[in-house]
């Protein structure tokens, strides 16, 4: 069995043995040491499980409503955090505290890319190397390009393509017969966030998708937060919605 799956297993046992919280924490601890990819701090071993899951299932989503993603790399105080921030109007701390995050863990999200998608390594590399040179109206674009591309690879639905309203790649999450936890984890893939928002005139949320790829925004590379956005994109298709596959 993959060690996902049966870090999942054991997540959703939870449900069933609510005072089995020691066990819980001996069992996840035991897992968590032989994983590789899968954060050693998601889930620590005083975590109250039904209690605070339900603090990590919004935050996804409010990440997700500000253009940010997560991926399995992220600890649930990374993502609880951040969220929380967003909460108390203090997006731009937010934006900081992710970018930061982002600096940390680009050598490992490299990594994983690559790996998963190597017919397009090239573009990727080349990519984030612009995105370290802190070239963003280069890797902007780009992230989002290869995102959408690897969506569709790995789900047959862009990530931006939407109908009647609806992201199409609610087709794919409605199809989705895994894991609860993994099922809130590709909550955004169902959600009209503001990536996939066309823009309000006078009303500006940030970038998005349609605006840098068709050419509506020329000064999006002014701001690193859109690149980093994208970058965390990038890395969600590449990472969790990766994993509901394999």
């Amino acid at each position: 069995m993959k060690q996902t799956n049966k870090l999942e297993l054991i997540i959703n046992n939870l449900y069933k043995s609510p005072n089995d919280s020691n066990l819980f924490g001996e069992e996840i601890s035991k897992l968590l040491k032989s994983c590789t990819r899968i954060s050693l701090k998601l889930f620590p071993k005083d975590f109250n499980f039904k209690k605070k899951y339900e603090v990590f299932q919004k935050a996804v989503c409010i990440l997700s409503e500000k253009g940010w993603y997560v991926e399995y790399g992220m600890t649930f105080s990374n993502v609880t955090f951040a969220a929380s921030l967003i909460e108390n109007n203090k997006v731009e701390d937010a934006d900081l505290f992710l970018k930061n995050y982002f600096d940390n863990e680009i050598d490992n999200i490299q990594k994983i890319i690559t790996s998963r998608s190597p017919e397009r390594a090239h573009v990727l590399n080349a990519s984030l190397n612009a995105h370290r040179k802190l070239e963003f109206y280069l890797s902007t674009p780009v992230f989002f390009a290869q995102a959408e591309g690897i969506c569709l690879d790995l789900t047959n639905y862009r990530f931006f393509s939407s109908q009647k309203g609806q992201p199409k790649t609610k087709k794919y999450f409605n199809s989705f017969k895994g894991t609860e936890i993994l099922s809130d984890l590709l909550k955004p893939l169902i959600k009209i966030d503001v990536n996939r928002n066309f823009q309000i005139e006078n009303q500006p949320d940030g970038q998005n998708r349609h605006d840098v790829l068709h050419g509506q925004s020329s000064d999006y590379g002014e701001n690193s937060i859109n690149s980093y956005k994208a970058l965390s994109l990038l890395i969600y298709i590449s990472d969790i919605v990766y994993s509901s596959i394999n």
